[in-house]
């Protein structure tokens, strides 16, 4: 079962294994997470969350309470892109090991324009959003991707192209 939290007032599904406990407890994506052994966590910081459930051991019997009637929502997350930029002349790739990168928070209703025009591998980012964070060589550094993850607990899928 994996889930998103939404600017941390609730844990919500976003998606159940096949096969799994909680598919065959009757999990759905869209159900929120209210309580966890009795400990309710709501309004829980995503990373309280993460900790409790890394507290239990395989085959420990775990409680969830969810709540269920809400539409999946759309996250910060979703719109979080890793973008590898080119660099036709080597001028910098040969110096930084890589080009330059940037994680971009795409607007919502831009959001399509940039996953179609991406594929042209020509396009100025900053057209389609917020860059949140840009450096150089093949892939960012472990500390900044901890920091992504840490504040739009972005799980990033990586273009490559500019």
């Amino acid at each position: 079962m994996n889930g998103i939290c939404v600017e941390n007032e609730f844990i919500q599904v976003t998606k159940v294994i096949p096969e799994s406990p909680a598919h065959i407890c009757g999990v759905l994506p869209g159900d929120i997470i209210v309580y966890i052994n009795k400990e309710c966590v709501l309004g829980t910081w995503r990373e309280d969350v993460l900790t409790l459930l890394e507290s239990f051991s395989v085959g420990d019997t775990v409680n969830f309470q969810f709540c269920r009637g809400y539409a999946l929502q759309e996250t910060m997350d979703s719109r979080i892109y890793i973008v590898r930029g080119r660099d036709p002349t080597n001028l910098f790739s040969s110096a930084t090991r890589g080009g330059a990168w940037h994680y971009v928070l795409v607007d919502k209703d831009k959001k399509e324009a940039f996953l179609e025009n991406i594929k042209t591998r020509n396009l100025d980012v900053a057209d389609y959003g917020r860059i949140l964070c840009s450096g150089w060589g093949e892939y960012p550094p472990q500390d900044i991707k901890i920091k992504m993850n840490e504040e739009y607990g972005a799980k990033i899928e990586i273009h490559s192209h500019s």
